[in-house]
């Protein structure tokens, strides 16, 4: 009987662990999702950045080509 109980104690406590740990895998899993949430959202910034940056480097390029084209017709 005291073996039964002992045995009864220890599953108890393994299933209170259990359930702390099934607890604590469910908010790491939660936290991995919002990290990917995030992670997508920088992702799409950075290519919009990009994005941006590609068209102004065009913009000033063009501008450049256009000062210059003037320079030559004013000289």
């Amino acid at each position: 009987k005291a073996q039964m109980d002992c045995d009864a104690d220890r599953i108890y406590k393994f299933s209170q662990e259990k359930s702390e740990l099934v607890g604590r895998v469910g908010e790491l899993q939660a936290k991995i999702l919002n990290l990917e949430g995030q992670m997508a959202n920088l992702h799409h910034q950075k290519m919009t950045l990009e994005d941006t940056m590609t068209m102004e480097r065009n913009r000033a390029t063009e501008n450049s080509l256009q000062l210059e084209k003037k320079l030559r017709d004013v000289q």
